[in-house]
């Protein structure tokens, strides 16, 4: 699929993305009427938000059904797009309309709209990711039943569109934008959603003010994303855009290049002025594998000149040139586990918790510990929810023996009648509530996508290490890994389109179609 081909056939899909950041937008203004931290249930917004919410599932719906051809674009899109926005109060808005989008796919599917799929190359690689997903299903619905907790079920549903979404993409065949296409349409999309991230906060924070608070650039960390999505979702959709740009900086084409500058130029003003780890690690990233690309002189030049890059837009929005080492020691300081807690001021508020990051490791190691004392539990985990209901005694005695405090900054809602913390980060969560069956397979599919993206077989037989721009493919896998140890990624979609066969990075090794695609072993 051209690009002409791709603008013309999403048209109508655009409508329902702008209806929905419409309600959005209204939800963020009527947040600005309470203190910071306070959670909002969906029918405490306005009517209209939540009724736009819902058009605009309804208008993707019908601009599939329309536009068959557009199936798997709109998909992509929306998946990267709404991957971290708020609607509603929660992170709901990807799982929404990935949900009707599926619906439509389906529906096309039933009256023979696509072709069915010749052969799938890649076998192994789709049962294993069934079994990924159906165990997350099961889990979900053991949240739902065992702990008799309601928010799980939004979990339930999205599992249970991935499993949809994996039977279409391996059985039928879906018009595709080529390789380059792809990566343009991935950097056009990042560059509007991270320009409204920053249009959004400005808006909201700089114009209205939140409760009288008025912050503004001078002080960081205080980003609102799309809907006041935090550090940990605002940024993600970085996992994909950072890689497209430094492909893009590669093209021979001068307006491929402008793109690509202006993409990484807006990840890193998000990520600096959210002061968020996890939004500079896909730069970091692709980065280090820089050299593997263009060869480490052409990489040193480029390093010097991001450095002074940095170093400029640093001091001129931050005021602090030294941002780059300051963010250097911050990121080495993830790997120093220290006991102990420390008070500091939040968003206005004084706030005690675990020293660093060692609650994030302390949440680790109580899920570690609860799976090795309940053995039962170990191959399926405790399911979703489940965390502190069976970890979390686990959890108060590490952080008693460390002499750390338990505190939660944000409580979050207590919908359904269950008042307890919200799911932990990532890491701790993900080990206890799926067990080294989720767990494991979860990083099976990471290798699954290594071996596609960047091992090819020549046709001399020989297999050789697929490099040039293909090598860039290997940063979102690498930090959805590392990712999943700051933030949650569970109730991503899109991190669960790139790991499936036939889906984002899949359909992103076709780069460099100079070797032939192997199946050896996926």
């Amino acid at each position: 699929m051209s690009a002409h081909e791709l603008i013309k056939s999403t048209k109508f899909a655009q409508y329902g993305i702008w209806i929905a950041l419409l309600s959005v937008f209204i939800g963020s203004v009527h947040a600005t009427k309470y203190p910071w931290g306070t959670t909002l249930l969906p029918w405490q917004f306005p009517g209209i938000a939540v009724a736009l919410f819902f058009i605009s599932g309804v208008v993707l719906f019908f601009s599939i059904v329309s536009y068959p051809d557009s199936f798997w674009t709109v998909l992509v899109s929306v998946s990267i797009f709404t991957s971290g926005v708020y609607a509603l109060g929660f992170a709901i808005l990807d799982d929404y309309l990935v949900t009707c989008i599926t619906a439509a796919g389906v529906l096309n599917c039933t009256k023979g709209v696509y072709k069915m799929r010749k052969k799938n190359e890649q076998k192994l690689w789709t049962i294993l990711f069934y079994i990924f997903i159906a165990h997350l299903l099961m889990m979900g619905i053991v949240g739902v039943i065992a702990y008799g907790n309601v928010k799980a079920i939004r979990l339930v549903i999205v599992f249970m569109d991935i499993l949809i979404l994996t039977f279409l993409v391996t059985n039928y065949e879906f018009k595709k934008p080529d390789p380059k296409t792809l990566t343009v349409m991935i950097a056009w999309v990042s560059v509007v959603y991270f320009t409204l991230v920053i249009i959004h906060w400005l808006f909201i924070v700089g114009v209205l003010g939140f409760q009288g608070d008025l912050r503004f650039i001078s002080k960081i960390g205080y980003l609102e994303g799309l809907g006041n999505a935090g550090a940990g979702y605002k940024t993600v959709a970085g996992v994909l855009a950072v890689p497209a740009a430094f492909m893009l900086l590669m093209d021979e084409e001068k307006k491929n290049k402008l793109l690509g500058s202006i993409v990484l130029f807006l990840v890193f003003m998000v990520a600096i002025l959210s002061d968020s780890r996890a939004g500079v690690l896909p730069l970091i990233i692709c980065s280090v594998l820089m050299p593997f690309s263009i060869g480490l002189r052409k990489t040193i030049k480029m390093y010097v000149g991001a450095l002074l890059t940095i170093v400029l837009i640093t001091s001129v929005v931050l005021n602090r040139p030294q941002w780059v080492f300051d963010m250097s020691e911050s990121i080495l300081g993830a790997a120093i586990i220290s006991g102990g807690s420390h008070t500091y001021q939040y968003h206005n508020n004084t706030v005690t918790s675990a020293k660093g990051d060692s609650g994030r490791y302390m949440y680790v190691e109580a899920a570690v510990t609860a799976l090795v004392e309940n053995p039962h539990f170990a191959l399926t985990g405790v399911g979703n929810y489940g965390y502190f209901p069976v970890s979390g005694e686990y959890f108060n005695r590490i952080a008693s023996e460390r002499g750390s405090n338990t505190n939660v900054i944000n409580m979050g809602s207590s919908f359904g009648g269950i008042s307890e913390p919200p799911r932990p980060p990532a890491m701790g969560a993900m080990i206890a509530e799926y067990g080294l069956v989720g767990f494991g397979l979860f990083v099976i599919m990471h290798f699954a996508v290594v071996n596609v993206v960047l091992v090819r077989k020549e046709k001399t037989g020989l297999y050789k290490l697929n490099r040039g721009k293909n090598i860039y493919v290997l940063a979102p896998v690498v930090a959805t890994i590392v990712w999943g140890y700051f933030a949650g990624l569970q109730d991503i979609c899109m991190i669960f389109l790139m790991l499936m066969p036939y889906g984002i990075l899949h359909e992103w090794s076709r780069l460099d179609e100079r070797y032939e695609m192997h199946n050896d072993y996926f």
